[in-house]
């Protein structure tokens, strides 16, 4: 058993090292040894990395300056607070912030849930802005955005 044991380090040193050795040449590399690129190496390296940032740049832009096309339905959005399977648990929830200041609302699910909504908008935009603002907020960091059809 032992000897299994130190065959089995010993060949799993030797995969370590011929990794060292074939894939990075690390076995052959000298610490003090630079890499020098010709003139004409670092302009294309130039070019590529202003190529490459200019692009992520671009992405960036374009994904901050999206609006997205209003929609042709009718949607009413609801900042999300709570959730519950209990009605009663719903009206506390809704008391309890109503008493810190905010305007709450419960709205019933499908599936017989009751969410604590506060703050709705026809406006994607609106809403979304303000979930991001409700989110800073400590109370309110797991706010959901719900989307409804109106009637």
């Amino acid at each position: 058993m032992k000897k299994i044991f130190t065959i089995s380090i010993i060949l799993i040193s030797l995969t370590g090292i011929g990794y060292l050795y074939f894939y990075t040449g690390l076995l052959n590399r000298k610490s003090d040894k630079e890499i020098t690129f010709t003139e004409n190496q670092k302009t294309d390296i130039n070019i590529l990395d202003s190529v490459y940032t200019d692009e992520i740049l671009s992405a960036k832009q374009d994904a901050l300056l999206y609006v997205e096309e209003e929609s042709t339905e009718d949607y009413t959005y609801y900042l999300v607070t709570g959730s519950f399977s209990k009605k009663v648990n719903a009206e506390t929830f809704k008391t309890t912030l109503e008493k810190k200041g905010y305007q709450a609302n419960i709205i019933r699910s499908d599936f017989d849930h009751y969410k604590v909504s506060i703050f709705s908008s026809t406006s994607k935009k609106e809403a979304l802005d303000s979930l991001m603002k409700a989110r800073n907020i400590d109370e309110f960091k797991s706010t959901w955005l719900l989307k409804r059809k109106r009637n």
